[in-house]
């Protein structure tokens, strides 16, 4: 998991005098990397998530300091830690009455502390937390692409806490189509803001998200699972106010054996993809009712001969003679069979409808009005979606 500006200063507050003045609610936010900053200006070429060190050399008095905070603040950064001596001396309540307002972290160092020192640190610890985390994406990838990997991998798993008898939840998130200059980008703001969401919701050891080719993917341990649908919810909200991102995002089973990632992934995967057919933010598999029946992957080549069976002389037909009489079958299914409201929908009187209804009949040698046909063209809708 990502490192969090809590534990960079926990674990560095002794060592280098590092004292937090004000914004202690934000202590919690994700630290993506530490830079020296002294121009203020310079914040507009920052990714998001930094740590800012500054010595506030060639300042004339400290008046610079608030604006600068305002600066990085609405550059994304995390906090601010001033190294305090020569060049900063005072600073104000203003200052620290604004980072507390705006949650934004505002630390000192005394100057004998030094920037090159910390920032090396900071930077290995980043690095060394990006390593574990690479370490544990690695093993879920593994478990759920090369399942012959599965005892290296619980290794692996097992040295960082996570354990072999819990239950585990598989979400799928895809993003909008953006351009391949922003992808990368997006990718890894979208990933912070992830991590970012479920460290409040989940204990450490309780989670994972990674980027696969076409898609985020998110695990979850039990401790996790009775938030899974406010998680969704800010996740959801936050790729759209944040990133300007539409995302569609599907769940598997919830607390399923780690033996079963593979296939859970799959029903996600799957429930992600319906979720766009469906016009839905997300889905989950356990609400998905009759699809339910019909996202195991064995049965993939019998539904598909199924909805070709059932609807193949109209296909055919519509093909051969440049009609679309499957359309306007589907218009007819989704008005759940009523005349009345399909000659709404499509603007067409009701001898029209009734025409175009008989003929399909005779296309398809079936009776429209019977409980077994109209089962059979409702799940060929439902498989529609999945093909």
């Amino acid at each position: 998991m990502s490192i969090t500006l809590q534990t960079l200063f926990e674990e560095t507050a002794k060592t280098y005098n590092i004292r937090l003045l004000a914004g202690q609610a934000g202590l919690n936010q994700i630290v993506s990397w530490v830079h020296i900053i002294e121009d203020e200006s310079i914040a507009d070429f920052l990714v998001g998530n930094e740590l800012i060190f500054t010595t506030g050399i060639r300042r004339a008095d400290c008046s610079w300091i608030l604006p600068f905070c305002k600066a990085l603040k609405n550059a994304g950064s995390v906090g601010l830690v001033l190294n305090t001596g020569p060049y900063i001396s005072v600073i104000s309540q203003t200052v620290i009455d604004f980072c507390n307002a705006a949650s934004f972290p505002l630390f000192t160092t005394p100057w004998e502390s030094k920037l090159v020192q910390i920032t090396q640190t900071y930077g290995f610890l980043i690095m060394e937390n990006e390593t574990t985390e690479v370490s544990i994406n690695n093993a879920f990838k593994e478990i759920i692409f090369n399942p012959s990997s599965y005892h290296y991998c619980i290794s692996t798993l097992l040295q960082h806490g996570y354990s072999e008898t819990d239950k585990y939840t598989v979400t799928c998130l895809s993003l909008s189509p953006c351009t391949k200059n922003t992808h990368d980008i997006n990718v890894k703001r979208a990933l912070l803001y992830i991590e970012m969401i479920l460290k409040r919701y989940c204990p450490r050891n309780s989670f994972a998200s990674f980027y696969l080719t076409t898609q985020l993917v998110i695990v979850l341990t039990q401790a996790a699972s009775p938030f899974l649908r406010q998680i969704m919810e800010q996740v959801i909200q936050v790729f759209k106010e944040e990133l300007h991102l539409q995302v569609n995002a599907g769940t598997g089973v919830v607390n399923d054996p780690l033996t079963n990632l593979r296939d859970n992934y799959h029903l996600a995967q799957k429930a992600s993809e319906l979720s766009m057919k469906l016009d839905a933010s997300y889905l989950f598999y356990e609400d998905l009712g009759v699809y339910k029946l019909l996202l195991q992957q064995s049965q993939e080549r019998i539904i598909s001969d199924f909805y070709e069976d059932t609807l193949k002389d109209l296909i055919e037909y519509d093909k051969y003679n440049h009609t679309d009489y499957l359309n306007f079958l589907e218009s007819y299914i989704a008005c759940d069979f009523s005349i009345h409201a399909l000659a709404a929908k499509t603007f067409l009187h009701r001898n029209t409808v009734y025409y175009k209804l008989g003929k399909i009949e005779s296309i398809l040698n079936q009776d429209l009005n019977h409980w077994n046909t109209r089962l059979n063209l409702i799940l060929c809708l439902c498989i529609k979606n999945l093909l």
